[in-house]
């Protein structure tokens, strides 16, 4: 079991930040069950097993991949019911990336107004799918994706184009665009911009995680940009700064204009954009 999740919970638990909705993504409800679980028990319900709490700990589960409004309106009249315990309240909803209209709007009414010791675990595997209002009301933790990725798996010359990019994009710099359209040139292959889009994501995901939890697992030797990185950005830009970067993976899935594509990414990761 991983304890990425629980050491970044702590985090926020020990810095009196926890808030009352996490938007958890990467990732299924199964795949994290037992660490959710014991975070679930641990904070929420003081170290009591969350089979011993009853109605006080709900799970939605999609139904044929989907999450429908009558599943969130269950949910809420679940957590209208009298505690079991005179403790919190916790759902978890197991595909908030698989909410139709309805039901998102449904929920979002719910955490508009959340009541006191209710919170609730959103998973997700695709954050783009979830409605831009639902993420607002949300910290948001990405996990790491299932990927085995290795420095040494990257061309020389590629892997400095993409530490390049992220420095020119974190300076900010009036000037920086010209480099920047000079290093993703039009004819560049699109397999090629696709290696420095992943060790883009992977730099700015570590620099994330290094910075809360002390954990550098791929860019050994660059700690002082990592930090630098994370100094010139909130831990919510540098998320939606990842969330940005998913899109711009998206769009390189199609015969996307190479112009286009930096200026994509100059418009979302080299300004204070939010997604």
């Amino acid at each position: 079991m991983s304890t990425l999740l629980k050491e970044y919970f702590d985090k926020f638990n020990n810095n009196d930040r926890l808030g009352h909705a996490f938007l958890i993504c990467n990732t299924s409800y199964s795949d994290i069950k037992d660490e959710l679980d014991l975070i679930v028990s641990n904070h929420f319900f003081n170290g009591k097993s969350i089979n011993d709490v009853f109605n006080d700990y709900v799970i939605v589960e999609q139904t044929n991949s989907k999450i429908l409004k009558d599943d969130i309106l269950a949910l809420q009249k679940s957590m209208m019911l009298k505690s079991s315990s005179n403790e919190n309240r916790v759902y978890v909803i197991d595909g908030a990336d698989k909410m139709n209209d309805y039901a998102a709007n449904s929920l979002l009414k719910f955490l508009e107004e959340p009541e006191e010791n209710i919170y609730a675990f959103l998973i997700c595997e695709n954050i783009n799918k979830v409605l831009l209002t639902i993420k607002s009301r949300c910290h948001i933790i990405i996990l790491e994706e299932k990927n085995d990725f290795k420095i040494e798996n990257y061309d020389e010359e590629i892997f400095s184009k993409a530490i390049e990019i992220i420095k020119l994009l974190e300076d900010k710099k009036s000037n920086s665009e010209p480099y920047i359209v000079s290093l993703l040139n039009k004819k560049e292959d699109k397999n090629v911009i696709s290696d420095i889009v992943t060790i883009m994501k992977y730099f700015y995901y570590s620099s994330l995680y290094y910075n809360i939890l002390g954990v550098n697992k791929y860019f050994e030797g660059y700690e002082d940009l990592l930090k630098k990185v994370y100094k010139l950005n909130s831990e919510a830009s540098l998320t939606n700064k990842l969330i940005s970067i998913n899109r711009l993976e998206n769009m390189l899935e199609y015969n996307v204009n190479i112009s286009l594509f930096v200026d994509e990414m100059i418009y979302r990761l080299g300004s204070d954009y939010y997604e």
